[in-house]
């Protein structure tokens, strides 16, 4: 099999890089060792940033952020519920970095209010009757799994090859230059060889891994962070502690439930993921005390996913940019590499990617995805636009990928 372009991973970075190049002409092939959605971003927590989180600590990934946010809107309405957002101060110190972050949100230009306590429990009743100040902000909550599939489909609608259950096992590398892809077929077993003009590699926190077969190693820090579901819905909006991003400070609305992340630590195995009950535990107090009724609801599920961190000298899990990192690679010469980055940018994340591809391709064609409307924007139209194998397919994949991923850790809370 003959390709432009190979691209390895099927989370948000690779689906949007191929569908970005092949908007752009070229023919794609993407290869998924798992299922489309399978690693870090179908376990993602579901919130659509606002930037505002990072808008102290990280202003250019905040300003990334809001960007991408108003256009994830526009590209895919039906995977996206615009919830709004709230930053609510609990103590002392929290309201001592109200100004700070207020300054932070103007100078990256993020829309927010002021609003007055009072008026904010009443908008939210289970909300901490104690907080001491509440910032608005347009943050939001994204389905990941129904934002995927929208973009494996329509990458395919308009011509690349996605290829579930395609684990690269190794490269074919001559002349200063990958020559074939070797892939096992995890469905039969078999392996076969896919040649490309150029490899992007976008496989989040198993990158170091893929690229190490090439002969390359990137500076990664791999950081998992723990989520956890509980059985009801306690907010219309998200609901984030207002302070230096820290653990433990974002409860977010899912479906009917709510979701507590989440947490930052340095793992070597990506594929190995303990989540402890200290982990729950510490979620659930933290929470507890942005909307104290979450102490009192029962458990659903724990899971965890990987962040792709860049690393940096000096820089624990929590200083580390959430911004993104292209590398080019000298040898072999027609790879090309992508780091860092966040679910909510991931089509940004794309555009990059692709802009060094066709630089090394030898093409000036440009990005066309920020104005690109998904497949299921205009869901049932598209539905019968599908073939039978495709609609039922598209049907199973209705709903929330944290509805039936991750490892369930508790199951013995119960409401009082």
């Amino acid at each position: 099999m003959d390709f432009d372009v190979a691209v390895i991973g099927g989370g948000i970075n690779g689906l949007f890089t191929a569908l970005d190049l092949t908007l752009r002409g070229f023919s794609v092939v993407l290869l998924e060792r798992g299922a489309i959605g399978g690693g870090t971003s179908g376990r993602m927590h579901g919130l659509l940033h606002s930037g505002a989180r990072y808008a102290v600590t990280d202003p250019k990934a905040a300003v990334e952020c809001i960007e991408e946010n108003k256009v994830l809107v526009n590209m895919a309405p039906h995977a996206v519920e615009d919830t709004g957002g709230y930053f609510v101060a609990i103590t002392r110190e929290d309201e001592e970095y109200v100004d700070q972050f207020l300054r932070g949100l103007r100078q990256v230009n993020i829309e927010h209010r002021e609003i007055n306590p009072g008026e904010a429990v009443r908008e939210e009743p289970n909300l901490n009757p104690n907080v001491k100040a509440v910032v608005e902000v347009p943050d939001k909550v994204v389905f990941a799994r129904d934002l995927m599939f929208s973009i494996a489909i329509s990458a395919h609608r308009e011509g690349a090859l996605i290829m579930q259950g395609a684990e690269v096992i190794g490269f074919n590398i001559n002349g200063g230059e990958v020559r074939e892809v070797s892939v096992k077929d995890h469905l039969t077993g078999g392996v076969r060889s896919v040649k490309a003009g150029v490899i992007a590699v976008a496989a989040g926190p198993w990158t170091y891994r893929v690229v190490k077969m090439a002969g390359i190693d990137v500076d990664m820090m791999p950081t998992m962070g723990v989520m956890v579901v509980y059985q009801r819905r306690l907010t219309r909006r998200v609901i984030n502690r207002l302070r230096m991003p820290s653990d433990g400070d974002i409860l977010l609305p899912y479906g009917s439930t709510s979701i507590m992340g989440t947490t930052a630590v340095i793992v070597e195995d990506p594929d190995n993921l303990p989540i402890s009950d200290d982990d729950i535990k510490f979620l659930t107090s933290e929470g507890s005390q942005m909307v104290p009724l979450l102490a009192k609801i029962s458990v659903v599920r724990a899971y965890a996913s990987v962040r792709p961190l860049i690393k940096m000298q000096g820089v624990d899990t929590r200083e580390a940019t959430r911004d993104f990192m292209v590398i080019r690679h000298e040898k072999p010469s027609n790879m090309t590499t992508v780091i860092g980055g966040k679910f909510t940018t991931g089509r940004l994340v794309g555009e990059r990617l692709s802009d060094e591809v066709a630089r090394m391709l030898g093409s000036s064609k440009s990005s066309v995805t920020r104005g690109y409307r998904l497949f299921g924007a205009n869901l049932y139209d598209d539905l019968r636009e599908l073939d039978e194998p495709l609609r039922s397919l598209a049907s199973s994949f209705r709903g929330s990928v944290d509805e039936d991923r991750g490892r369930v850790a508790v199951l013995t809370a119960t409401d009082e």
